[in-house]
């Protein structure tokens, strides 16, 4: 955990820019109360452990004073200004139980044992008793399955085969990683295509595999007009036609429906 949180450099700070060999390795995270009560930073070296917390002492907010910009900075400041000692920006080691391996994303497997075109990223993660963290479930899953979506291909067109198709084809073996609905709006665009499956040959009937694509909505194009339908069994104040309130007719202005 420490080496997660030591990991996210100091606000403006870069390590391809500043000079950073002075200043100690810190684990911090910030936070803020609700209403803006209590502003705090939390930070930790080797030899120390420093806490800072701004706020006043009747419980009053302060609007606008986060713990990111007000907290952090003194936090900072009193960690550098702290004696340090030899070995203090050596990183301690991992328990025996924890090592790092290289894991093949969207699978969330070991990337040694997938095939090269199913890792669409290879990323280091931490693995604790040989367990790979998994990737992020799907909305309302409990668990995330393997993600891995067998299909048939034409080997020369590269569209896919259901198991209905009127024409001969030489057929491939095909397979894609799928990465999770949710992460969908924020990956490459080239990535979002790897993890589709190709359009189905024309010759093939259907095989229900496309409604599995990502939804995607439309606006109005531009110079579009719209106007009103045309209904002849629109719902009224007075019920469906033919069906009058009582004491009206269902010809009255109320109950009419204006056509353009």
């Amino acid at each position: 955990m420490a080496d997660v949180l030591a990991s996210s450099p100091r606000p403006g700070e870069r390590a391809d820019t500043f000079d950073l060999r002075g200043r100690p390795r810190v684990a911090w995270k910030t936070g803020t109360s609700y209403g803006f009560r209590d502003a705090w930073a939390l930070g930790a070296t080797p030899r120390h452990t420093v806490g800072v917390w701004v706020g006043r002492p009747d419980g009053t907010p302060l609007p606008g004073q986060y713990g990111a910009i007000t907290a952090l900075p003194l936090m900072f400041e009193v960690v550098d200004s702290l004696p340090r000692g030899r070995g203090d920006a050596i990183r301690a080691p991992p328990p025996d139980t924890v090592r790092e391996q290289e894991v093949c994303w969207p699978l969330g497997l070991a990337a040694g044992d997938q095939p090269a075109a199913l890792c669409r990223r290879r990323l280091d993660a931490w693995v604790l008793a040989g367990a790979i963290p998994p990737t992020f479930a799907e909305r309302d899953a409990r668990l995330w399955s393997a993600g891995r979506v067998r299909h048939r291909v034409d080997a020369g067109t590269g569209e896919r085969l259901s198991s209905q198709c009127t024409r001969p084809h030489q057929v491939r073996e095909a397979e894609i990683a799928r990465w999770p609905a949710l992460l969908s709006p924020w990956l490459p665009a080239a990535d979002r295509a790897a993890s589709r499956l190709p359009p189905l040959a024309p010759d093939c009937a259907d095989d229900g595999r496309d409604a599995l694509d990502e939804l995607r909505i439309e606006g109005v194009q531009d110079g579009a007009g719209a106007r009103r339908a045309r209904c002849s069994g629109c719902w009224t104040d007075a019920g469906w036609p033919g069906r009058p309130v009582a004491g009206r007719s269902s010809t009255s202005s109320m109950n009419r429906v204006p056509t353009p």
